[in-house]
């Protein structure tokens, strides 16, 4: 069984707005939007969402998707996936952790996860150029990639040769079990950027290239400019 959980809280002190996952447009949130774009891949068995909040259940559950609630207090992302993951999908062959800004996350890019995780046995996630995004953007997240394939750093800083980061990571659930009794690491919090705590801890992340970024939600202003899917292109819950 493949899972793809989608972690959610009302607190993104990036935003003015804590409400950031019911953002609405044309009728839809950010946050289903991001479901759907998920609903897109073929290898999954199950997409849930993990949250702290009385709030989002309610409104996942309007739609009729599987929601999780989860410890209030988790340091990042990725430990609210883990815990999500322990109560109810520990049987798990592969764990996406997609990110709440990543609407247009193609299926195809989902799908790789799962390959790439098998194959190279450690964390996986998703990287792409930069031919029309702006690299210098300080809401983007830039990788470092080794010629093996391995990601060497993760920043928001402008860095030569980075290359765009796309918010999803695939895992084993044995990944999913170091993680969530990992020590804080310094250099993961002064990024805000939980998966330099991986690699300060020892722990490998694959990378898989792709030929093209995505337009994540980081900002108020990105949401603004963003457009929904064309009906075509809409997955129908």
């Amino acid at each position: 069984m493949n899972v793809i959980c989608i972690p959610v809280y009302l607190d993104n002190m990036r935003v003015a707005d804590n409400k950031k996952p019911l953002w609405m447009k044309a009728g839809k949130s950010l946050l289903r939007y991001t479901f759907e774009a998920a609903c897109r891949a073929r290898k999954f068995d199950r997409i849930m969402i993990a949250t702290n909040s009385g709030e989002i259940e309610q409104h996942v559950s309007s739609w009729g998707a599987q929601v999780v609630r989860s410890e209030a207090e988790h340091s990042n992302g990725t430990r609210r996936v883990a815990e999500a993951v322990y109560r109810t999908a520990n049987c798990a062959e592969v764990i996406v952790n997609l990110q709440l800004n990543e609407p247009e996350m193609p299926g195809a890019y989902l799908d790789a996860l799962v390959s790439g995780v098998g194959k190279a046995g450690s964390i996986t996630t998703l990287a792409a150029p930069f031919p029309e995004l702006d690299s210098s953007d300080k809401n983007t997240v830039k990788v470092i990639v080794s010629k093996a394939g391995r990601a060497l750093y993760f920043t928001r800083s402008i860095m030569a040769g980075a290359k765009q980061h796309l918010g999803c990571y695939g895992f084993k659930v044995q990944h999913l079990e170091r993680i969530a009794d990992m020590p804080t690491s310094a250099i993961a919090t002064a990024e805000r950027l939980e998966q330099l705590e991986w690699i300060d801890n020892g722990m490998e992340v694959s990378v898989i290239r792709v030929d093209r970024g995505c337009s994540a939600i980081n900002t108020e202003e990105d949401w603004e400019r963003w457009q929904p899917p064309t009906d075509e292109n809409r997955v129908i819950i």
